[in-house]
């Protein structure tokens, strides 16, 4: 039997046949509504605990995403930084070699000119005037006794005058000389001028390099 003779209840009616279908379908379909609402029911709860749990596992694959983002930051900000940190140390081992390159130049101009200094220092020391070479002779020429002798009193004017003549020509050079050890202590002044300034670059690349270490 086919599916047209199954459909062609009433020979020759077909309508009438529809219409016969429609209400037996509608009969069966009143009939089977209560295991039909169980059935969406439970096909309901089963899309829904799929929904939750599909839900669920989206929550779980956001949260470890979220923490997996948070992980791959913080690592490549610790890189970063690590990086950043051993930029900044090299930069600073290049800044000490450079003002440390010269140190010991440096220290070999500041002995030069302490040096030069202290041998200037000691030309120029204080000397006291020669001791006079006719002391002797003019002890010797007290003990002699002259009784008013017109002779040993030209003799005493003559020693006068050589001691006169002699103690010019002392203060002379003694008077040269002094002007010879100012002239060195002049001659010294730019040296003492150029060890301060030198001290004070030493003091500033020093603190410059404390500056940078802090």
């Amino acid at each position: 039997m086919s599916l047209t003779d199954l459909l062609n209840i009433v020979p020759g009616y077909p309508l009438l046949s529809i219409l016969i279908w429609f209400v037996v379908a509608i009969a069966m379909l009143y009939l089977a509504r209560y295991p039909a609402h169980r059935a969406i029911k439970s096909l309901s709860r089963v899309i829904h605990h799929g929904m939750r749990l599909a839900s669920r596992s989206v929550l779980l694959a956001e949260e470890r995403l979220v923490h997996r983002n948070k992980e791959v930051l913080l690592a490549a900000g610790r890189e970063s930084l690590e990086r950043l940190i051993e930029r900044e140390f090299q930069r600073v081992d290049a800044v000490v070699k450079r003002d440390l390159s010269g140190y010991p130049a440096l220290q070999h101009t500041l002995a030069e000119q302490i040096t030069r200094i202290d041998e200037d220092y000691r030309e120029s020391a204080e000397l006291p005037p020669p001791p006079p070479t006719w002391v002797n002779a003019v002890k010797a020429i007290v003990k002699i006794p002259f009784n008013n002798d017109p002779t040993v009193a030209n003799i005493f004017k003559e020693i006068h005058k050589s001691i006169t003549k002699q103690y010019k020509s002392t203060m002379d050079e003694y008077r040269k000389s002094t002007g010879a050890r100012h002239a060195l202590l002049r001659q010294m002044m730019p040296y003492w001028r150029k060890l301060t300034q030198t001290l004070d670059q030493v003091g500033k690349k020093i603190s410059g390099l404390q500056e940078r270490a802090t």
